[in-house]
């Protein structure tokens, strides 16, 4: 979720889980209990977006298909995002990302098949 670092990284200094210095290319580690529901979400986001930037670079535009990534992370490790708010979550991320780079004149026109996560 690189287009939220710096707000991630103010939070971490204000928690004290990073010291009061500037640290522009440590990454952050986010890891839950058992690695697959926060985490994994986690994770499906940050390659949607890296995807989201590819394709649109491209000529045929912004793409990227969020069920099919869940289901390449879960080749990987099983149960990688876990419940349905999880699911969601990835979908309006990626959304909230592809809007505010203005990937999109309007949203009207984008699939959203596969926001339930009893499609996977």
């Amino acid at each position: 979720m690189t287009f939220n670092r710096k707000l991630l990284n103010e939070e971490a200094k204000k928690k004290g889980w990073l010291p009061n210095i500037d640290m522009p290319c440590s990454p952050i580690i986010v890891h839950c209990l058992t690695g697959v529901g926060s985490s994994g979400a986690l994770i499906a986001i940050e390659i949607c977006l890296r995807k989201l930037d590819y394709s649109f670079q491209r000529a045929c535009g912004p793409c990227v298909d969020v069920r099919d990534t869940v289901l390449r992370l879960r080749t990987q490790r099983e149960m990688t995002v876990q419940k349905p708010q999880q699911y969601l979550f990835i979908h309006l991320a990626v959304l909230e990302y592809a809007v505010r780079r203005r990937f999109f004149d309007s949203i009207e026109n984008l699939d959203l098949g596969n926001f339930l996560i009893e499609n996977i």
